[in-house]
C-alpha cells in the first residue's frame, strides 16, 4: 500500500505505517523524511540521524452516537455563541473515528565505531534537537459516511477533548480535505515533545500520540460582531475555522495593511497590498470558537490606527471588508477591498508551517524548521520597481517570539552591529548573489537539504549598503519590510531622510514550498 502517496510502499518506510480501520477503509499516518548522514568533527565518526514513526495499533475503536468515547467527550465540550442560548443537543457527538496510536523518536547509529561517551554525548545533542523542534504528522483517514469536522485526543486522566490549533504557539492539529471534494479526510498535526497534544506530557524525548475524528452536531459559524467592527466564531470550544483574506484590490496612494488580531490581543498576521493594486496578498488565520477577531491599519509609515474605518458585509460565499484609509478624505471604503472565506480545513497546510512566525506586518521570517531533509524545494518569486540594483538574499535567524531574535548570535535591533552580522552572513538562496532591481521579474528555486532547515528572514542590501530585513533594524529606526500575505514581503529601499514614498513596492517577494 502507498496511502501517503509517495511511490514508496507505506511497509517498507519508518516515516510512515499504514493501517485498516475497524469500519474496513485504509488509513495511514506518515512524518517528514528526515534522515541526515553527518560527520562529527571531533570525533570522525559518520552518524545516521533521524526521526522515526514507531506505530503502536488502534486503542480505541469507532463509535457512533452512544459509546465511553462519545460520552466523554461530549461531558468536556463547552459551547460558545453570542446569543448564550444555544443549547448542546442530546447527540452532540454523532461518531467518533478509530484512534490510531503511534510514538515519535529520535535515533543516531553510528556508522562506524565510536566511544560510548561521545556517542552518549551525541545522542543527548539530538534529542535536545528533536524535543526543541515541532515534528510535523500526516493523519489518512477513509471518509466513510461520516462528516468529520473536529479531532480528539484522550487526556490521560480516564477522559477525552476537542484538539484544535494554537496559532499563538503552532501547535496542534488541523483538519485537511486532500481530495478538495468539501469532506474532511483527515489532519496534519504540529507535535513537540512534553507540550500539549503529547499524552505523557513529559519531555523526555518521545512523542506519545493516540488521536481521533469526531463528528459534532455543531459545526462553527461566523458572524459580524454586534458593533461591526469585527468577526467572532461560535461553535463548540475546540473547534475553530480558518479565515482567508484575499486583497481584490486596492485603490490608492498609499500601502495599507491590515493587522488581524483578536480582541484579547492574540495578533494572528496582516495583509494588504501596495498602492493601486500592484502587489496584493492574500492570508489565512486559525480563529478558535469563542474568539473575536478585530483589525488595526498599518498604512506606509503612519502610526498604527487601532479603530480604522472599514466597512464589513455577508456575501453569499463568505464575507467582504473595505478599509477607508483616510488619506484622500474621499470615504470611498476602496482603499483595501477584501474577500473573506470560512473554511472549516486549512486552505493550505505548507502556508501555516512557513509563515507561523508571521505574526505582524514587520515579523518577516520564513520557517523551514519542518521541512523534509529531501526533496524540498522553496520558490522565491521576486518582482522589483526600483531605481536601484539591490542585492537580495536570506539570513538565518535564531530565537522565538518571546525570547527575542538574533543573528550570528547579535540581536535583532537598530544597531551597526547587527546590520553588520546580517552582511557578512547573507545567504544566497540558488547559490548566486541575486542583484535585481527596475522594473523587473525573476524565480528563485533554492533546493533545501536536511542541513538548511531552520529560520530565515529576507534581507535587501541597497547599491548605499543599507541593510533592510524584518523589524525595526533600520538605521532610521523604521520598519522597512511588511507581510503582505503568507510569505509575501514588500519592502522599502529608501531611508527617511532620502527621502522615502513608503510605498513597498520596490522589491516584494512571495515564497512557496513545493
Amino acid at each position: 500500500k502507498d496511502i501517503n502517496n509517495d511511490g514508496i510502499d507505506d511497509s517498507l518506510q519508518r516515516f510512515v505505517a499504514a493501517f485498516q480501520t475497524s469500519t474496513g477503509s485504509p488509513g495511514a499516518i506518515s512524518i517528514n523524511q528526515n534522515e541526515n548522514l553527518i560527520n562529527d568533527s571531533k570525533t570522525g565518526t559518520n552518524l545516521a540521524q533521524k526521526v522515526s514513526l514507531l506505530f503502536k495499533g488502534i486503542k480505541g475503536k469507532a463509535e457512533s452516537l452512544v459509546g465511553e468515547v462519545t460520552t466523554k467527550l461530549k461531558s468536556s465540550i463547552t459551547i460558545h455563541a453570542t446569543d448564550g442560548k444555544t443549547q448542546a443537543p442530546e447527540n452532540l457527538v454523532l461518531a467518533t473515528s478509530d484512534q490510531p496510536s503511534f510514538a515519535i523518536v529520535p535515533e543516531v547509529n553510528a556508522v562506524n565505531s565510536i566511544d560510548q561517551t561521545s556517542e552518549k554525548q551525541i545522542r543527548e545533542a539530538y534529542t535536545t534537537r528533536f524535543s526543541n523542534t515541532i515534528q510535523t504528522v500526516d493523519l489518512y483517514f477513509g471518509e466513510g459516511e461520516q462528516n468529520w469536522n473536529a479531532l480528539f485526543k484522550p487526556d490521560g486522566k480516564g477522559g477525552y477533548f476537542l484538539f484544535n490549533y494554537n496559532p499563538q504557539t503552532g501547535l496542534g492539529g488541523v483538519l485537511v480535505d486532500r481530495d478538495n471534494n468539501g469532506k474532511v479526510d483527515g489532519a496534519r498535526l504540529y507535535l513537540q515533545d512534553g507540550e500539549p497534544g503529547d499524552l505523557d506530557g513529559s519531555r523526555n524525548g518521545v512523542i506519545d500520540d493516540p488521536i481521533g475524528l469526531a463528528s459534532v452536531a455543531l459545526n462553527p459559524t461566523v458572524q459580524i460582531s454586534a458593533d461591526g467592527l469585527g468577526l467572532v466564531v461560535e461553535g463548540v470550544a475546540g473547534s475553530g475555522l480558518w479565515l482567508t483574506f484575499e486583497v481584490l484590490s486596492s485603490q490608492a496612494s498609499w500601502q495599507n495593511n491590515l493587522e488581524l488580531i483578536t480582541r484579547d490581543g492574540m495578533q494572528l498576521g496582516s495583509v494588504g497590498a501596495t498602492p493601486e493594486s500592484t502587489n496584493m496578498g492574500r492570508k489565512s488565520i486559525y480563529v478558535a470558537a469563542g474568539q473575536e477577531l478585530r483589525f488595526t491599519q498599518s498604512s506606509g509609515d503612519n502610526p498604527t490606527n487601532s479603530a480604522p474605518n472599514i466597512q464589513l458585509s455577508s456575501t453569499t460565499n463568505g464575507l467582504r471588508l473595505r478599509l477607508e484609509d483616510g488619506g484622500g478624505h474621499d470615504a470611498d471604503f476602496n482603499d483595501l477591498d477584501l474577500a473573506i472565506s470560512p473554511s472549516l480545513t486549512a486552505p493550505d497546510t505548507s502556508d501555516i508551517g512557513m509563515g507561523r512566525l508571521q505574526r505582524t506586518s514587520s515579523d518577516g521570517l520564513i520557517d523551514l524548521t519542518g521541512l523534509p531533509s529531501t526533496g524540498s524545494r522553496i520558490n522565491l518569486s521576486i518582482s522589483t520597481n526600483s531605481g536601484f540594483i539591490n542585492q537580495f538574499g536570506l539570513v538565518k535567524v535564531d530565537g522565538d517570539p518571546l525570547t527575542g531574535y538574533s543573528v550570528a548570535g547579535v540581536r535583532a535591533g537598530n544597531s551597526e552591529v547587527f546590520r553588520n552580522v546580517v552582511r557578512e552572513n547573507l545567504i544566497h538562496p540558488g547559490g548566486s548573489s541575486i542583484n535585481i532591481g527596475g522594473t523587473s521579474e525573476q524565480t528563485i528555486t533554492w533546493n533545501v537539504s536536511g542541513n538548511d532547515v531552520g529560520i530565515y528572514a529576507p534581507v535587501i542590501i541597497t547599491p548605499k549598503q543599507d541593510v533592510f530585513t524584518f523589524g525595526a533594524t533600520a538605521s532610521d529606526g523604521q520598519k522597512h519590510l511588511k507581510v503582505i500575505g503568507n510569505s509575501k514581503f514588500a519592502f522599502e529601499d529608501l531611508i527617511s531622510s532620502a527621502p522615502s514614498d513608503w510605498d513597498y513596492n520596490d522589491l516584494v517577494v512571495d515564497v512557496s514550498s513545493s
